[in-house]
């Protein structure tokens, strides 16, 4: 993958410095990579070394589990970002299958959506 496509990526998120918890989880993460606030309260959390993406309600409480680490419908390989998109719909990074994979609001998932597809001038698969 070339650097470029990784630039592309992290352009896309936003870093926002953070102040005292409001509230904790009692859920197992290890690695929180991204952060997304749905506008209900709610909140999409990637965990890159559990290689997992959950959606917590408002009190950080588990909602559900989204995906799993596969190449198939709903799942991903190396989950690094997460993108929003108008209507509380998240775009989750996956570097490994140089895609996204979109998250509705209610927690399913669609259909995949490469990132040539995207940008097919920032992504060069060849290097």
């Amino acid at each position: 993958m070339s650097g470029l496509t990784l630039v592309a990526v992290s352009l896309l998120q936003q870093t926002i410095p953070l102040t005292k918890p409001v509230a904790s989880t009692t859920d197992p993460l290890s690695q929180i990579i991204a952060v997304r606030e749905l506008s209900d309260g709610r909140v999409l959390v990637v965990d890159i070394k559990e290689k997992s993406v959950q959606l917590l309600d408002g009190k950080l409480q588990l909602i559900k589990s989204i995906g799993r680490e596969g190449k198939g419908p709903g799942e991903y390989a190396m989950p690094v970002g997460l993108v929003p998109m108008p209507s509380d719909v998240t775009y989750l990074v996956d570097l490994m299958w140089q895609r996204f994979l979109p998250i509705e609001p209610d927690g399913s998932t669609g259909a995949p959506v490469a990132f040539t597809a995207l940008a097919p001038s920032l992504v060069d698969c060849t290097t």
